[in-house]
């Protein structure tokens, strides 16, 4: 699954493209990680990995509820990223299975902030109150990840490739979105 800054990339660019101004679209993108659910994604099998069954969301979730609507778009970005954006660019999947992933992602999420103007102070103060049960835990360690600048260079994740694809998808999920959570007139 991508980090929480490429979620929050995510978050920003649909929001802007279907103009969703509401907070709890954002925490919605972060609460599948960070609820207290063990069957948050409620996985099905995928080519490589275990993915989120969009099916059972789209039926199971009020996707007219900005918070549920950003809990659906997190789910896209997993899917996405898992069943399109590591098939193409990453050969050795045992980084996923290793800690090697989070080394990467860590090294990513202060590029992914600065070239997509995020901002911190606001995800931060927003992400901090959330109306449902929550692992506070890991929504803390998800807060720290934002505070990460670190530069080094990744051997897996390219910036220039990834950041390609969050722009890409952002357009892809928006219309996934339109398709399936547009209010009727």
């Amino acid at each position: 699954m991508p980090s929480i800054a490429a979620h929050m990339v995510v978050a920003k660019q649909v929001g802007q493209i279907l103009k969703i101004e509401d907070p709890e679209f954002i925490k919605g993108n972060l609460l599948p990680d960070i609820i207290k659910n063990k069957n948050s994604h409620h996985k099905i099998k995928g080519n490589h990995f275990s993915i989120p069954d969009l099916n059972y969301f789209k039926t199971n979730l009020d996707l007219y509820n900005p918070l549920y609507l950003g809990y659906y778009t997190h789910l896209l970005l997993d899917y996405y990223f898992l069943e399109q954006f590591i098939p193409k660019n990453i050969s050795n999947l045992d980084v996923f299975h290793t800690k090697i992933i989070y080394n990467e992602y860590d090294n990513l999420n202060y590029q992914l902030i600065q070239k997509f103007h995020l901002n911190i102070n606001y995800l931060k103060t927003t992400l901090k109150k959330f109306k449902v049960k929550i692992d506070k835990k890991k929504l803390n360690y998800n807060l720290d990840c934002l505070s990460i600048t670190k530069l080094e260079e990744t051997t897996y994740l390219k910036f220039e490739d990834f950041s390609k694809f969050l722009s890409e998808i952002s357009y892809v999920i928006s219309k996934e979105i339109k398709k399936y959570a547009s209010k009727p007139n």
